[in-house]
């Protein structure tokens, strides 16, 4: 048993015998059509219904806009006169300016203060004369002061205390002579070269000599702004007692009629425009729409267009919102599992249709093909013993088909096989199997029925019998899960009277798949190419493996949906009579 085997393809490589491989090769193309076929179909339907809708759209918008219109205009009222309004806040603005004015000046006329004439100068001309000079002095002493600040050095502190207007100070002719000392000493140390403490001492001293000199040049020129001062007049003082007796009440109440008048205008003209405004895009919204129109071919273009593009937009975004399986590599990914075998079309072979027993064996059995005798050969052990498997997936027509045709080829590998259904809405393998559906697995898990009566024969090839244990009653079970106690004692039970047990289950109702899985053990699941969502094949897988079972593998489903009839509750009579010659009959085996 090799469950990761290279997946099984029906007719490759090469074709079955008797089927040319031209005939191979339409059949392929023709399944590709078919998929191609399929999504331009859902393309076209989508993108006809958006063509319909958006030309319809386009009809009705421009009516109800030139209604809409209509009702604009008829609504709309008279624009009001705003030349009066601008008119009347031009003649505010000028009567307040004049009232402004008018209280300013009169504030200005009230706060101006009454000056007195200065007394007449009666300096004599001596004293006139002895004040200029003073002033000369204290420019001149101001003047070399600037120079010693902007340039401390002994040269600039030497010309101030030298200065003319410095003699008179006593303590000048000594600080001359001490700096004149000290700059012979610092020569001396100059000449001999090099830094010596002793001539930075000395250059301290300068420095500290010359700003002495400089405070006292700084002395005297305050002594001669004082003496300055005195031989000045005084200015003309100021008489704050006197003031002009101005009413400025009138100004103010008349500035605020001014401004009352002013706002009252600007209010109106304001309003007006407002109004004016709200007309105008009124008006504006009544021409748009009266001008959304277009001609019947532009509408018709527009629409195919538009509809086109939407429907395909829409189509791919399904699409990406909700993948399809579409390959083997896709299909392990999500499953976490091997595709063992693909499903393709059939091609009926007519040497293989000649017995009467291949006419009643049911259509949907694939006798001819060896795929699914070579699925069961991988399923099986190393002596072709297959005890049990559950077949599940997303369409009970698939699953149904698949486990019918795994039943059959455990009953063509020698082995007593039964094929137990648990598809209760559909009973799909009742229509694949063509036998009757009640009473079946859901009667006898509701113990109103024993499963040796529910079970019913089917015929599956020349001397080969099926045994079919169908659904049942739709109403025997409503949820699986609720029975899977009972489900697994029957299986068991089912086991010890035959070699195989095939269980099909697909996804109709909640608890199907998990029941079945916990049951039986072992699963495989089928999987229909461009059909089967990967979030379904992914939650399939899971839910099978969380209820303890072990995925064999994938069943790719690459061709055709199997067309289900409704199962009656009586098998056809043909059928019956062929299963029944068929237990009666000597058993022998089939030449292939």
């Amino acid at each position: 048993m090799n469950s990761a085997a290279t997946p099984l393809r029906v007719r490759r490589p090469g074709t079955p015998v008797g089927v040319p491989r031209v005939q191979h090769r339409a059949s392929w193309i023709s399944r590709r059509a078919r998929n191609v076929a399929r999504r331009t179909l859902l393309v076209g339907v989508l993108s006809g219904a958006a063509f319909v809708a958006i030309l319809v759209t386009m009809i009705l918008v421009p009516r109800g806009a030139r209604r809409a219109a209509r009702e604009i205009r008829t609504q709309t009222e008279v624009r009001s006169d705003t030349t009066p309004l601008v008119a009347a806040v031009a003649r505010s603005t000028l009567r307040m300016s004049g009232a402004e004015a008018a209280l300013a000046e009169a504030r200005t006329a009230a706060a101006a203060p009454v000056l007195v004439a200065a007394p007449p100068d009666t300096l004599s001309p001596f004293v006139r004369a002895r004040r200029d000079s003073l002033a000369r002095a204290a420019a001149a002493i101001a003047r070399l002061l600037r120079r010693v600040e902007g340039a401390p050095l002994p040269a600039s502190y030497r010309a101030l205390g030298e200065a003319s207007e410095m003699r008179d100070v006593s303590s000048v002719p000594a600080l001359l002579d001490s700096l004149t000392e000290v700059e012979r000493s610092r020569e001396e140390f100059g000449a001999i070269g090099g830094v010596d403490p002793i001539f930075v001492s000395l250059t301290a001293r300068a420095a500290d000599i010359g700003r002495a000199i400089q405070s006292a040049a700084e002395g005297k020129r305050s002594q001669l702004w004082r003496e300055i001062a005195t031989l000045t007049p005084k200015p003309a003082a100021v008489d704050t007692t006197r003031r002009m007796r101005t009413d400025t009440l009138p100004f103010v109440a008349s500035r605020a009629t001014a401004i009352t008048e002013l706002t009252e205008s600007r209010r109106l003209l304001a309003l007006a425009r407002m109004r004016n405004d709200s007309i105008s895009r009124r008006e504006a919204s009544a021409r748009q729409l009266a001008s959304v129109t277009a001609s019947p071919i532009a509408m018709l273009a527009a629409s195919l267009v538009l509809g086109a593009a939407l429907g395909f937009v829409l189509a791919l975004v399904g699409e990406i919102r909700r993948p399809r399986i579409s390959d083997a590599g896709e299909a392990e990914f999500f499953a976490c599992a091997p595709v063992i075998v693909r499903i393709e079309p059939r091609v009926e072979v007519a040497e293989r249709t000649r017995r009467k027993a291949d006419h009643l064996v049911p259509p949907l059995i694939d006798l001819p093909t060896p795929v699914y005798r070579q699925l069961y050969a991988q399923l099986a052990d190393s002596v072709s013993h297959l005890p049990r498997m559950a077949v599940i997936g997303d369409d009970a027509g698939t699953v149904a088909t698949v486990a019918a045709n795994l039943a059959t080829a455990a009953i063509h590998a020698s082995r007593t096989a039964i094929l137990a259904d648990t598809d209760f809405d559909t009973r799909s393998v009742a229509s694949v199997m063509r036998v009757r559906s009640t009473p079946g697995l859901g009667d006898v898990l509701a113990r109103r029925t024993e499963w040796t009566s529910a079970t019913v024969s089917a015929v599956v090839g020349r001397d080969r019998g099926l045994a079919v244990l169908t659904a049942g009653s739709s109403r025997a079970t409503a949820v699986l899960g609720s029975a899977a106690e009972a489900l697994a004692e029957e299986l068991a039970h089912l086991g010890r009277h035959y070699d195989t047990v095939i269980v099909s289950a697909p996804m109709s109702r909640r608890g199907t798949v998990a029941a079945v899985s916990e049951s039986i053990g072992e699963v495989i699941i089928c999987v229909r190419v461009s059909r089967t969502y990967m979030q379904v094949l992914q939650r399939l897988a899971l839910e099978a493996r969380e209820a303890g079972a072990t995925v064999r593998g994938v069943v790719l489903w690459d061709t055709e949906d199997p067309v289900l009839e409704a199962a009656e509750e009586e098998a056809p009579r043909v059928v019956r009579r062929a299963a029944v010659t068929a237990e009666r009959e000597p058993a022998h085996a089939e030449s292939d």
